[in-house]
């Protein structure tokens, strides 16, 4: 009885390892797509202020803009 309470133990122990490892993956997949978001906005904001431009320029855009 006391060799199952060990192995009982044993894996206890392992999962209690395998779950923390799970939250500091998801937590950091959490803050990637956090980050990934914000990217994405920014990027749609500046397609939509781009956009603005060319509709304000009519496609004619001066020469001298680099």
């Amino acid at each position: 009885m006391s060799e199952f309470c060990v192995k009982c133990c044993e894996k206890e122990s392992q999962i209690e390892i395998l779950n923390s490892r799970f939250y500091k993956e998801s937590q950091c997949m959490r803050e990637r797509i956090a980050k990934l978001q914000r990217e994405n906005e920014a990027l749609i904001n500046e397609n939509e202020r781009l956009a603005i431009d060319v509709a304000f320029y009519k496609g004619d855009l001066p020469s001298n803009i680099n």
